[in-house]
């Protein structure tokens, strides 16, 4: 799959997961508790994180590192930067909270925009937030997935060019290294949560 990738491997890299992570294997339609009791066995019940990475497959992606971040295992309150994406069952897509998407396309070119801003104005791109209710078929939330990823790493190479003054693709071990600490890719499935996290759009 990594050979065929639209994806430079200097790309590839900023998004998959490393070789120490744990993987795990699941459905993204399976209910909260279900993923929930899948992966809490692999991170330290006394660990408040902040976050726990693992590795995951979907059919655009390979390996790709998400986020666990389990709001209800440790009481710390934190504003995060972030850019935030909730799907209902309907298969409806809100950004911020607020716009209502209608091209796929969007996603990725909001994603963008927003971790691009985060950097200029606080020094952190901060993270992608994605949510979603029970019922939402899994094709959409691959698609989702996938355009995340794909707004992430357009945003990464305006970063790439910015700090270091090179194109993401033609950057060598020593200056990626740079810009995954400096702009990292950090996906959090916010699945996690008591409450549902998913606001229902407008119909």
């Amino acid at each position: 799959m990594e050979a065929t990738s639209e994806y430079c491997e200097n790309e590839l890299k900023l998004v998959q997961a490393e070789s120490s992570v744990p993987s795990v294997s699941f459905e993204l339609s399976e209910r909260k508790n279900q993923v929930i009791a899948k992966l809490n066995p692999l991170f330290p019940p006394d660990d408040c994180g902040p976050y726990f990475f693992f590795g995951w497959s979907n059919k655009y992606h390979p390996n790709l590192k998400l986020t666990y971040y389990d709001e209800t295992r440790c009481m710390i309150v934190a504003d995060r930067l972030s850019t935030r994406i909730a799907i209902n069952k309907q298969g409806q897509i809100l950004l911020e909270n607020e716009t209502l998407v209608d091209s796929l396309e969007q996603i990725s070119s909001t994603i963008a925009k927003g971790l691009v801003n985060n950097y200029l104005n606080n020094d952190s791109p901060g993270e992608i937030i994605l949510s979603w209710q029970a019922g939402t078929q899994i094709a959409l939330l691959d698609s989702v997935i996938d355009q995340s990823v794909k707004g992430y790493l357009k945003a990464a190479r305006i970063a790439s060019t910015s700090i270091l003054n090179k194109d993401l693709c033609d950057l060598e071990a020593a200056n990626l290294k740079k810009l995954k600490e400096a702009f990292p890719f950090i996906f959090i499935i916010n699945h996690t949560r008591k409450e549902n996290p998913v606001p229902t759009p407008a119909e």
